[in-house]
């Protein structure tokens, strides 16, 4: 019996040795909404405590969340080293930031490239304490070398880092919402476009291997907080955790791999920002390889706070104010009674002149756009608007001619309307019978439009269907309320298959 026992015991330790270790997951999440001397946001805590649950619930080993003034440059750089220090070969640690990003001149000359000679600045990221007018301010940053220098120590471990940067490290301001960029902060004359962060996970003589980087967006666009269920979000950082929920894990593996992350991010992010900026990811070629795993078997530890949004967030619309009518299908969106203009929850006019009694048709505006998201992060396509062949998402006037891009086309059928600020909607595309169809997968579209009333933020949509999708280009040929296009959506998304695009266009009157 002692004999038996003894070799059960040696087998199963020798299966306990030879079984495959988890590897583990550990993260480090920064907010930072409120800045001494810099324009506050209104969005980059609500990011931070959102992806910390999501974290929670995909699996960490250790969990660092650090906001407001709490993220000041030694606290990051300690938290980091010591997530390094612990992490293992085969380990993944999690980097998310969310607040201001800025540029400063390139000392050490290591920007430049062959593919961009021209490049002379540095990009940073912008802590709470920072103060370019006093040593112990300029301190508070860190400046993309130290991140890479972070990032190559991980690899030596064979430890691999994911960064979310959802900050802004070019571009220019545009309509809608609180920009999360400074620029000039050092002297820097701000007159040649640069690229974002790119250098953190690449450089034209090296390249980290370890280190899956996403941008807020590509290069010369800016980041816009923008409004998701009445709070202001950053559109990457919400997509990001709505990818940790494994609603990205398109092939079902269990994991969420590069192709995932790049298919799933940037279409559901362009669904909450009217696709006026899209994320950057990279590696953005090559072969598919898995990025992160969930890890379920080792529990939070208890000091670990239990962020809930609902509790914490800061509610745009938590001030009373007897002139704000709210519409319930978008939280935060409201018509003003003395102006009779729509407002959404960042405070921006999207329709104007509204008439008390048409306030049902815009809030079903809403319900259809809500439904065209759901859409789109099923399965999403690309709608543009161009002019004199160039992106255009800002405000367009009276009159003004631009081109409608949309495509590759995924089906043999594209429908297009428009949703006007009053709720009305507008066929566009078909727009005469030589267009019906069936046109060629692949294909990318375009057509011409123009700027025309009522004015105020539009919704342009785009269907792609296998089948001609007779019901709704029938409900199309009259001036049709958007309340009831919500059954017609409604049953198009149930039978599965379609794509949906959708962008946001601001007009005005000439």
């Amino acid at each position: 019996m002692a004999k038996g026992f003894l070799a059960s015991a040696a087998m199963a330790l020798a299966l306990s040795v030879s079984a495959p270790v988890q590897a583990a997951n550990y993260a480090l999440v920064i907010g930072i909404d409120d800045y001494e001397t810099q324009p506050d946001l209104g969005g980059a805590l609500n990011d931070a405590r959102l992806i910390a649950t999501a974290l929670q619930d995909f699996g960490v080993s250790e969990l660092r969340v650090l906001l407001d003034g709490d993220a000041s440059y030694d606290a990051i750089s300690s938290a980091w080293q010591d997530l390094l220090a612990r992490a293992q070969p085969g380990d993944t640690i999690i980097l998310t930031y969310s607040g201001h990003g800025a540029r400063t001149p390139d000392i050490n000359g290591d920007e430049a490239s062959l593919s961009q000679p021209d490049d002379v600045t540095d990009e940073m990221l912008v802590l709470p304490g920072f103060d370019p007018q006093s040593p112990a301010g300029l301190r508070e940053k860190i400046v993309d070398d130290e991140l890479h220098q972070w990032f190559l120590a991980a690899g030596e471990k064979d430890v691999q880092v994911v960064f979310v940067a959802d900050s802004c490290f070019s571009g220019t301001l545009t309509r809608g919402g609180r920009a999360r960029f400074l620029k000039n902060l050092l002297g820097f004359e701000d007159e040649v476009e640069r690229k974002p962060l790119k250098a953190l996970a690449e450089t034209e003589e090296e390249t980290i291997e370890n280190v899956v980087f996403l941008a807020g967006s590509r290069e010369a666009e800016p980041v816009i907080e923008v409004a998701i269920g009445g709070r202001y979000h950053g559109a990457l950082s919400y997509a990001f955790a709505r990818a940790l929920s494994m609603d990205a894990d398109l092939d079902g593996d269990g994991v969420l791999g590069r192709n995932d992350l790049e298919t799933f991010i940037p279409r559901t992010a362009k669904s909450f920002n009217g696709s006026r900026y899209l994320p950057e990811i990279n590696p953005s070629d090559g072969p598919d390889f898995d990025v992160l795993t969930p890890d379920r078997s080792t529990p939070v530890s208890d000091e670990v706070p239990s962020w809930s949004i609902d509790e914490n967030g800061d509610d745009v619309t938590a001030s009373f104010d007897p002139n704000r009518v709210p519409l319930a299908a978008q939280p935060g969106s409201y018509w003003d009674r003395e102006t009779g203009n729509v407002h959404d929850a960042t405070g921006e006019i999207v329709g104007y002149d509204i008439a008390e009694n048409r306030l049902g048709e815009v809030d079903d505006k809403f319900s259809v756009l809500n439904l065209v998201r759901e859409g789109m992060i099923r399965n999403g396509t690309t709608v543009s608007t161009l002019r004199n062949g160039r992106p255009w998402h800002r405000e367009l006037t009276e009159g003004q001619e631009f081109a409608v891009e949309v495509g590759p086309l995924t089906g043999r059928y594209l429908t297009v309307f428009n949703l006007a600020n009053n709720g009305e909607v507008q066929a566009v595309f078909p727009f005469e019978p030589s267009q019906r169809g069936p046109l060629r997968v692949g294909e990318i579209l375009s057509f011409d439009a123009v700027a025309a009333e009522p004015y105020g933020a539009d919704e342009l949509i785009a269907i792609i269907t296998d089948h001609e999708p007779v019901d709704l280009r029938q409900a199309l040929r009259w001036a049709m309320p958007a309340g009831e296009f919500i059954l017609i959506l409604t049953r198009i998304l149930g039978e599965g298959g379609a794509t949906f695009g959708h962008i946001s266009i601001f007009t005005k009157r000439g």
